[in-house]
């Protein structure tokens, strides 16, 4: 679900668990201590998508589904497990 509250487009998101508005125009920092282990599937958020993904070795992001390096994440809205 998605509405605008003084000009910010946000959307009720739903993480572990808990409701949570999320602004899709702010781009989130992803802190090193909020990443998930190399190889754990996770979904994140891209600019214009969202995918299931893994995080490789050096800190790139892969999708899971075709391989193909993600150059833009901009946050980790599930782990599956948690």
């Amino acid at each position: 679900m998605s509405l605008i509250i003084g000009g910010a487009w946000l959307a009720l998101c739903t993480f572990n668990g808990a409701m949570r508005l999320t602004n899709l125009l702010e781009e989130p920092e992803i802190h090193e201590k909020d990443l998930p282990p190399v190889g754990e599937a996770v979904i994140v958020r891209c600019p214009t998508f969202q995918c299931l993904a893994y995080r490789g070795r050096t800190n790139q992001w892969w999708d899971a589904n075709d391989g193909r390096e993600l150059k833009e994440v901009l946050e980790v809205i599930y782990r599956f497990g948690r």
